[in-house]
């Protein structure tokens, strides 16, 4: 029998996930917020691509199609936002 999952076992899987910044120059750390930031909700939007595509592959229902499609978008609109907002960021290294 699979156990529920309460609020102190989601607290216990966040904590799995969380950086270490202890080595890290003031600059990786604002950026390992970032990504930190994002993480779990991305890996939450895939869950829910794998499930619409798995719905519209049994059911060939286009509501299904379409929400993939969108959910596919906008993860990679905000892989895209996270590069530009560390591209943006980044100090100027000279070589």
């Amino acid at each position: 029998m699979e156990k529920e999952m309460n609020e102190i076992d989601i607290l216990e899987i966040d904590k799995k996930y969380e950086l270490t910044f202890s080595n890290l120059d003031p600059f990786e750390k604002e950026l390992g917020n970032l990504r930190n930031y994002y993480r779990k909700h991305i890996s939450n939007i895939m869950v829910m691509i794998d499930l619409h595509s798995e719905q519209f592959i049994k059911t060939g229902c286009t509501f299904h199609k379409r929400s993939y499609d969108t959910l596919v978008k906008y993860v990679s609109d905000l892989k895209q936002y996270i590069i530009d907002q560390e591209t943006k960021e980044k100090p100027n290294e000279k070589t």
